[in-house]
C-alpha cells in the first residue's frame, strides 16, 4: 500500500490513478475483516469512494506503519 500511495499521490495520469483505485479496492474486498475494520474505522466505503480514496489510502498506510512500529 505504501508504494501504491506514493505512485498515486505523485501521478499526473488519471488512468494510472484509476488503476490503483481498482487494485486497492479489490484488495480491500479480500482483506481480513478485522484488519479492515481497524483501518476503516467502520466505514463501509473505505478505499472505494473515489473522492476519499487518497485520504483513505493514506490512513491505511499510517495505521499499518503504527502497528508495525509497536
Amino acid at each position: 500500500m505504501h508504494q501504491k500511495l506514493r505512485v498515486y499521490e505523485h501521478s499526473t495520469m488519471e488512468w494510472q490513478k484509476d488503476d490503483i483505485e481498482m487494485i486497492i479496492g479489490s484488495y480491500a474486498d479480500d482483506i481480513n475483516p478485522e484488519l479492515l475494520a481497524v483501518l476503516s474505522d467502520g466505514r463501509s466505503d473505505f478505499l472505494k469512494d473515489h473522492g476519499r480514496f487518497e485520504a483513505d489510502l493514506r490512513r491505511a498506510v499510517e495505521v499499518l506503519e503504527l502497528r508495525i512500529e509497536n
